[in-house]
């Protein structure tokens, strides 16, 4: 072959690509470094999750007790929130169990964020973002649940806690999951999509 045709020839040859993007390509440090901090805060909220609780418990006493009026105490050490009533008893009690805990909820969302960083079809960069915008909506919501779940058992006594327990805080907690799901989403994949906009106007 001569040399002419060997230049042909290469010329014609795919380029090989050492992109960590590229499929098959070993992932760097940028990428399995947010997504072993991702899987280590999930672990942490799991086995922390009593200390998240009365956290919870503190943040929603306060969030009645400034927004409300409402006289609300959460019991030292406990994951118990006590306030008083205008129906009978009188007063009354909630814990915050792991059940109505957004430890459940937000925990799966980092492990979600941990794959993402490293699959290289995601903008890695808007990750973060888009986990603590989800994780916001997720814990300012069920604050907000545990808040109407003690109005409405001020109110009402036990009917308004199990009516704010099912019913309401339930409604708030889909409505609230819904929303984080697509604010997640929006944001994790708006960069990508703004992207494809641009190349299908060319």
């Amino acid at each position: 072959m001569t040399g002419d045709g060997a230049a042909s020839v290469a010329g014609h040859l795919p380029r090989l690509s050492l992109k960590s993007g590229r499929p098959g390509a070993p992932r760097s440090w940028t990428a399995w470094l947010p997504a072993a901090l991702c899987g280590a805060i999930a672990v942490a909220m799991v086995f922390f999750q009593g200390s998240y609780r009365l956290a919870e418990t503190w943040l929603a006493g306060k969030l009645v007790r400034t927004v409300v009026g409402q006289h609300a105490w959460p019991l030292p050490g406990e994951p118990v929130l006590l306030f008083e009533t205008s129906a009978s008893p009188g007063a009354m009690a909630i814990r915050v169990s792991l059940a109505c805990s957004s430890v459940l909820l937000v925990a799966p969302l980092f492990l979600i964020s941990g794959a993402l960083f490293l699959s290289s079809a995601r903008s890695r960069a808007r990750i973060p973002l888009a986990t603590l915008a989800a994780f916001v909506i997720i814990v300012i919501a069920n604050n907000i649940r545990l808040g109407l779940i003690m109005v409405l058992a001020s109110r009402f006594g036990r009917t308004g806690l199990d009516w704010g327990h099912i019913l309401v805080g339930s409604l708030v907690m889909l409505t609230a999951g819904g929303i984080a799901i697509l604010s997640y989403l929006k944001i994790a994949a708006g960069s990508r999509a703004g992207r494809h906009r641009k190349e299908g106007e060319r």
